[in-house]
């Protein structure tokens, strides 16, 4: 995607060129010029101190030469900070672009002056005037971190974004202390190179290793001074090929991708063909036998509404609650394949792959229909069927009020 320049983008750029060229343009004074306006301002500071009741001799026209190019240096040094902030870059280009320009001016300043009559280009002088650069880097570094402890927050806006993802080599959405191959640790480590501070993400569920997402739904606060556009096409510049983000949008504050989500819906692909199609193997169960979809969805019947659902809980450690409400079920045949759709308000760990498990070996007819209900209300994983394999299994869709 092509990226728009912002109205503050061509400011700050226009300010930076404009402020480099009122340096070289002061470089190219020839000495005497140089000289009375060093001596104008020595004159006044002399002036300032003797009111004052201090010797104003011990200021030189040297001290005040120094000084104004150390100052006027450090100013550049904000201004480059303005500029380059305004730019899609991750940290480590900022920064990068920030010393170059730190370095080339003040070369290009004392190599002017080598060509102007009476003056001279010193190596002393590019390294104070790169002193002035990285003072002045400093200071809107030091304000920079000062705002952003104290009024960040208030500035942050709240985007929500909807995903897919190819969850075959990653070990699931959430970031682990053991891996950084995560769904989540990818897009928080973009938004690292984008604010320059961490920045967490919060899914609207946490989708197992090897676990698809057709439009899994995040949310993030930052402060990025992009717009949703420009936001996705960062994101999807630097993603992998098997992460897209599909949408960005600003939403109100209080939103949350998981505590605000109503329903989801699940899709769970079998191949009941003797073999899988080559080109989708990672993206449905192969069980090459046969299933009765009709005793899956009598069996399915029985778990529709709000049930204790623990003998479908892959943990078992559970603390919290284990009721959830499943809305719809639907079994359809899609030339070989058979299609389990799970729309809920919420499912446990390892529910789906549990569920869908046990209704194949009811399609099977390894175990009667009527089990459902008794495997219920056993609340114990062990009378449950089987997990099926996660390459099957596909959030599909996020749902929630029109209000949010």
């Amino acid at each position: 995607m092509k990226m728009k320049i912002t109205k503050r983008q061509c400011f700050w750029s226009a300010a930076a060129v404009l402020y480099v060229l009122f340096i070289f343009s002061n470089s190219m004074k020839n000495a005497d010029l140089s000289s009375a306006d060093s001596g104008a301002v020595l004159r006044l500071v002399q002036q300032v101190l003797a009111a004052g009741g201090v010797d104003g001799t011990i200021i030189t026209e040297h001290v005040i030469r120094k000084t104004a190019h150390f100052t006027e240096y450090a100013a550049l040094g904000i201004l480059l900070c303005l500029c380059f902030q305004t730019y899609v870059l991750p940290l480590h280009s900022r920064v990068l672009s920030q010393v170059l320009a730190g370095f080339l001016v003040p070369f290009a300043d004392e190599t002017i002056q080598l060509f102007v009559a009476g003056r001279s280009g010193q190596i002393s002088d590019v390294w104070l005037d790169c002193a002035g650069v990285a003072f002045g880097t400093i200071l809107f570094a030091a304000a920079a971190w000062i705002v952003s402890r104290t009024g960040a927050k208030k500035r942050d806006k709240n985007y929500k974004i909807v995903l897919q993802y190819d969850g075959s080599r990653y070990d699931g959405w959430q970031k682990q202390g053991n891996t950084g191959n995560t769904i989540q640790g990818k897009l928080e480590g973009i938004l690292l190179k984008l604010t320059g501070r961490p920045v967490e993400v919060h899914g609207s569920g946490r989708t197992d290793a090897g676990v698809h997402a057709l439009a899994q739904t995040a949310n993030f606060h930052a402060d990025t001074g992009m717009t949703e556009d420009q936001i996705r096409a960062y994101f999807n510049q630097y993603l992998p090929e098997d992460i897209a983000v599909l949408s960005v949008e600003k939403v109100q504050d209080k939103f949350h991708s998981r505590l605000n989500a109503v329903q989801k819906t699940y899709l769970y692909r079998i191949e009941m063909g003797p073999k899988k199609d080559v080109f989708e193997r990672k993206y449905c169960y192969g069980l090459g036998k046969q299933l009765s979809a009709d005793r899956m969805k009598e069996a399915a019947a029985c778990v529709l509404g709000e049930h204790d659902f623990k003998s479908f809980c892959g943990n078992k450690k559970m603390k919290k609650s284990t009721v959830r409400t499943i809305s719809d079920i639907t079994i359809e045949k899609e030339g070989t394949k058979l299609l389990i759709r799970y729309t809920g308000n919420g499912f446990l760990y390892h529910m789906v792959r549990i569920l869908t498990g046990t209704l194949i070996e009811i399609g099977l007819e390894e175990r009667s229909p009527q089990e459902m209900k008794e495997i219920l209300l056993k609340l114990d994983r062990q009378a449950a069927g089987f997990t099926a394999p996660p390459e099957g299994l596909f959030l599909e869709r996020v749902m929630y009020e029109d209000r949010e």
